[in-house]
């Protein structure tokens, strides 16, 4: 994995590699491992049935979500 979020510790892990530009991750370069492993920190603010409307959204649209990230 490119990074990773300790919901345990309330900690982000980036690696080096990412960070410093000889590798990316899934979906992207730091930026998009960066707003990735925010958005896991974030989530656990978000009601419970938000976070079921949000994946369910994203399961029915991923294939239209992952081109509109690669355009």
């Amino acid at each position: 994995a490119a990074g990773q979020f300790d919901f345990a510790n309330s900690l982000i892990t980036i690696r080096r590699q990412v960070v410093e530009g000889f590798e990316q991750g899934t979906g992207g370069g730091l930026d998009h491992v960066a707003v990735h492993e925010l958005w896991h920190s974030l989530s656990r603010y978000l009601p419970k049935q938000d976070l079921t409307r949000y994946k369910k959204f994203i399961d029915l649209n991923i294939h239209n979500i992952q081109k509109n990230i690669s355009d």
